[in-house]
């Protein structure tokens, strides 16, 4: 059985009390959402934070909200992904999104897991997500502060993938976030990530997300879909997000393909869009060349479960799943 290691806990009240804790223990925390990832991390030792700052307390963090007046949508960073499966805005405004969060995890995880711990989730690989007696038998990886990948040997930097369900979908819907360091400010969703799975998130120093906004909300849709080899739990071993703007011809409008669990970062695919922009949902060339953009665009490597090449045509295949769903 694998133990949690000693660690300080603090509980900030409000938003002068977090920017407090954060400054007090300046790189040596770590932010403690719903924990269902965290904490499995530090019983491996894969996180070294001293401190834990759990964000449970902060007032505003958490509920569903659309702005009508502003036609957007304002999602808080510590709302469940629970709460968000039963939540009737949602439903009305984005289905795909509630579909999307049934597929994340299992219900017992969906009950603690939040929105912003899963945009947030860490990159996964094999030579990596181990214990620590495991891992300290082999040469240190990038991600562990070495200067080899372990997967793919040569390699310049750490291939460790990306594997949060719901950043794919996001992009598509092109989501904006809410941050909190010494004062509120915004960042895109795409600039949260680095793509490289060493270092894979590009917060500001001491911030916090705390909101996700999706404007024109009303004028959107997004659909996402997964292969994993359980029904339940598992992480994606390859994710297809498709979204754009509703139109009255069922045509696509400003498409937007992403993937995930295909890289070190999501994977915005602008060839497929183009293949797909201004044509009818019942366009079997457009679809084609859509897919064939997708296949070429991600890039596994044998670091997770299945094989590579299996991966990488998947990946075309969740995307005409999604064109078959919209003939419906």
């Amino acid at each position: 059985m694998l133990n949690l290691p000693k660690i300080e806990y603090c509980r900030p009240e409000n938003d002068e009390e977090l920017a407090a804790c954060m400054g007090e223990h300046q790189g040596n925390f770590s932010l403690l959402a719903g924990g269902t990832a965290l904490v499995n991390d530090l019983k491996r030792g894969l996180s070294d934070a001293g401190v834990l700052i759990s964000l449970g307390a902060l007032p505003g963090l958490k509920g569903i909200e659309y702005d009508r007046d502003r036609d957007c949508l304002l999602i808080g960073s510590m709302t469940t992904l629970a709460e968000m499966s039963a939540s009737a805005v949602l439903r009305d405004l984005l289905p795909g999104l509630v579909r999307a969060v049934s597929l994340t995890a299992a219900p017992p995880i969906r009950n603690r897991a939040t929105l912003g711990g899963n945009l947030c989730l860490d990159t996964r690989c094999y030579y990596y997500n181990q214990s620590l007696a495991w891992r300290k038998l082999r040469q240190p990886c990038f991600k562990c502060g070495g200067e080899a990948c372990l997967a793919v040997p040569g390699a310049r930097k750490c291939q460790s993938v990306f594997s949060a369900d719901l950043p794919p979908l996001l992009l598509a819907l092109e989501a904006k976030l809410e941050i909190h360091t010494e004062g509120t400010g915004e960042m895109s969703l795409a600039e949260l990530y680095t793509g490289d799975g060493a270092a894979p998130h590009n917060l500001p120093e001491n911030a916090c997300i705390t909101k996700i906004i999706i404007d024109e909300v009303s004028q959107k849709w997004g659909e996402y879909r997964k292969f994993r080899l359980r029904k339940s739990i598992d992480f994606p071993l390859a994710g297809v997000a498709l979204g754009g703007r509703k139109t009255s011809n069922r045509s696509f409008k400003q498409p937007r393909v992403v993937l995930g669990a295909l890289a070190s970062g999501p994977l915005t695919v602008a060839e497929a869009a183009a293949a797909l922009s201004g044509k009818s949902y019942n366009d079997r060339n457009a679809l084609q060349q859509a897919v064939a953009a997708v296949v070429a665009a991600a890039k596994p490597v044998a670091n997770i479960g299945s094989r590579p090449g299996y991966r990488k045509k998947v990946a075309g295949v969740l995307l005409q799943k999604i064109w078959l769903d919209l003939q419906n």
